[in-house]
């Protein structure tokens, strides 16, 4: 498929974000906020005494990367370049929580409450997952949209020439490779 083609198809599926309501996807509710993380890691410890929040968050990934089809250890990528860990993060242009949602994108995601780590990422896979199917399993393309906006990616026919979304893509790719390594061992 050409350059041209899948930006095309990329307009039309951003055209087609802004009416679809993600209505068909699994429900968000029911999630452990950890924004008041004392309560929620003392009701996960209640359940089992050794669980962490750090274990609890990988519960969320996990769970995420299997309803969406996001890798884990991209998630994972995403989570420390949006927010380095941090439920609470809000950044200068308003995304928030973990996966750094805008609040027009968290509701349209169907996410009530931003802070929640559960909800977030959730949330942040199935836009992930979202824009993957848009860019044509493009996972560059993707992650820059992710960054940038769908229309900035479009706009730009490609990776926007913006030096924070460039730095981005290269900590993602640096932090995702770590993963790999990790996983498999270095080559």
């Amino acid at each position: 498929m050409t350059t041209k083609v899948r930006l095309t198809a990329a307009l039309i599926a951003v055209l087609l974000l802004r009416y679809y309501r993600f209505a068909e996807a699994p429900p968000l509710s029911g999630s452990t906020p950890l924004t008041k993380a004392a309560p929620a890691i003392e009701a996960a410890n209640q359940a089992d005494p050794t669980t962490s929040s750090v274990e609890l968050l990988d519960r969320y990934v996990l769970e995420a990367s299997r309803a969406y089809v996001v890798p884990a250890s991209l998630l994972r990528a995403v989570i420390q370049v949006e927010s380095s860990g941090d439920v609470g993060a809000v950044s200068p242009k308003g995304a928030q929580g973990l996966m750094q949602l805008m609040p027009a994108t968290a509701e349209r995601l169907g996410v009530t409450d931003p802070f929640d780590p559960r909800e977030a990422v959730l949330g942040g896979a199935r836009y992930l997952r979202f824009l993957l199917d848009a860019f044509d399993g493009d996972a560059t393309l993707a992650l820059a949209a992710y960054n940038a906006g769908e229309n900035a990616v479009v706009r730009h026919r490609g990776i926007p020439p913006y030096v924070e979304t460039r730095q981005y893509l290269s900590r993602l790719a640096y932090l995702y490779q770590l993963a790999l390594e990790a996983r498999h061992g270095t080559p």
